[in-house]
Parts: structure tokens; C-alpha cells; sequence
């Protein structure tokens, strides 16, 4: 079995982030989970020096802002780049491939609105991320059929209502293709 961790950026302001982008990295747990836990915990070591326990989780939103467990009166913007580009070279490091799924919002909301003029912002929002999120499922589909013979369990962030429309797509697809490979969605 693959492990496919997927998150999503771009949901905030439309203006500042006009993509919304889901992306995620595929793991073969039996071949690389150790590997990367460790990893995880030299690093945690490396920038937070009386850590014990299991690793740290680096969330990137608040590395670069400069929030959370990394806060800019400790951490100037140069040593959480510095953090940022060791996290970004790990895919490579250790072979593991990603997959990006994206959606232009501004074109999305363009389209949905012609189609049904009175879509409510919320379906517009949730439609648009369900649209990014089966591009990134797609393209993980690519990679199991040309890589594996295996089934891949999807763990992404549990966010009910876009859960409900993309698991209602979902079944639709599989019932009109009936080809593709069953993925499990579980919240994180």
C-alpha cells in the first residue's frame, strides 16, 4: 500500500491567492516511514534542541509567518527560509514522488456562475477545491498505474463539506468509469 499525504493552499483571500493548489507526496511506508521519521526528528533536534518525544510537526504556513512553535522573535525570516528549503529538498532526498492538483478561482467562479448564475459562494468555494483535489487524485491514479500494482490510502485534512461533495463525486465517477482504484479519505 502508498501512503498519499495531501494538503491544500490558496482558500484564503481570492485576490491574494487567486490558484487553490492540493498537493501531497506519495510514501511507501514500508520503504521509507522509518527513513522519514527519523529524518523528522534529526531536524527536530537540529532546531529545537531539548526536544524529546517524537518529531516536531513543521507547518509551513506558520514557518513562514512566523507563528506557532516558530515565532519571529526567535525565528528571523532567514532561518525559517533556512528551515523551509531542508523541508522542500526531503521529496528529493528520499525519492518520493508529488503529485499538484490545481484550480484558477477567478475561472472557476467565472464558469460555475455562467452555468448556474445563482450558485452560492460557498458550493462556488467548495466546487473549486473538490475540482483541485480530483486533479491531484488523478495524477496519483497516473503514478499508481505506471509505478505499482498496489492501492494507495489518501490522508488529507477533514473538512466536512468539501468531504461530503468530493465522496458524492466520487461514487458518481466510479459508478459511469468502474475502472478506477478505490482510495480511502481520512481526516488528519
Amino acid at each position: 500500500m502508498q501512503l498519499v499525504y495531501l494538503d491544500e493552499a490558496g482558500i484564503s483571500n481570492e485576490a491574494q491567492e487567486p490558484f487553490i493548489v492540493v498537493a501531497g507526496v506519495i510514501v511507501n511506508p514500508d520503504r521509507r516511514w522509518r527513513d522519514l521519521e527519523s529524518h523528522f526528528a534529526q531536524l527536530s533536534k537540529k532546531y529545537f534542541r531539548k526536544h524529546s518525544g517524537p518529531p516536531i510537526v513543521f507547518h509551513a504556513k506558520d514557518i513562514w509567518h512566523g507563528h506557532g512553535l516558530f515565532p519571529r522573535a526567535t525565528w528571523p525570516l532567514k532561518k525559517r527560509l533556512t528551515l523551509l528549503g531542508e523541508l522542500a529538498e526531503i521529496p528529493a532526498l528520499f525519492g518520493l514522488p508529488i503529485v499538484v492538483g490545481y484550480e484558477n478561482r477567478g475561472a472557476v467562479r467565472q464558469w460555475l456562475l455562467h452555468v448556474n448564475p445563482g450558485l452560492k459562494e460557498k458550493d462556488i468555494r467548495v466546487m473549486t477545491f473538490a475540482g483541485a483535489f480530483f486533479a491531484a487524485i488523478r495524477r496519483v491514479e497516473r503514478w499508481m498505474l505506471e509505478n505499482t500494482d498496489e492501492v494507495a490510502m489518501l490522508i488529507a485534512e477533514d473538512t466536512a463539506e468539501v468531504k461530503s461533495y468530493i465522496h458524492r463525486r466520487y461514487q458518481a465517477h466510479e459508478r459511469f468509469a468502474g475502472t478506477a482504484r478505490h482510495y480511502v479519505v481520512i481526516g488528519s
